[in-house]
């Protein structure tokens, strides 16, 4: 593991630590370091991405964060968690020197909302490609 690759994990794994109550230090926080960015990814099992694991996966390029996914396990679907694990990434990717977070809005919450309209009233907006993004302060 390269030096970035550990700071990185170490910031996730502080973030997740204090944000988000589901975490537990058995779980699985990785990075893979890039030419010009960052992936970090987050499950809650040894399982590749699948619907049991809560998870994320970002990467960071400059200063914008792209949240490539995020899972709830459905066990804890539409309690909360989701929130939260968003606002995990919010902090990575603040603690990480970016300045916003972008993602693809597409599918729907448990209670049927549109992922774009739930991400609305989290404070993000629609850009002009089409996805999602927030400024964090």
């Amino acid at each position: 593991m390269t030096e970035e690759e550990h700071k990185i994990c170490s910031l996730a794994e502080k973030c997740l630590k204090e944000g988000f109550q589901l975490y537990d230090a058995r779980h699985r926080v990785f990075a893979k370091q890039h030419d010009n960015s960052i992936s970090v990814g987050y499950r809650t099992s040894n399982k590749n991405i699948n619907q049991e694991t809560t998870q994320f996966d970002i990467q960071i390029s400059g200063n914008i964060c792209y949240n490539l996914f995020t899972e709830i396990a459905k066990e804890f679907r539409g309690k909360g968690f989701g929130k939260k694990l968003y606002r995990v990434v919010e902090n990575i990717a603040r603690g990480s020197g970016c300045d916003r977070v972008r993602m693809t809005a597409s599918g729907w919450t448990p209670s049927g909302e549109s992922r774009e309209k739930y991400m609305l009233r989290l404070g993000y907006h629609k850009i002009e490609t089409g996805e999602v993004e927030k400024l964090l302060d």
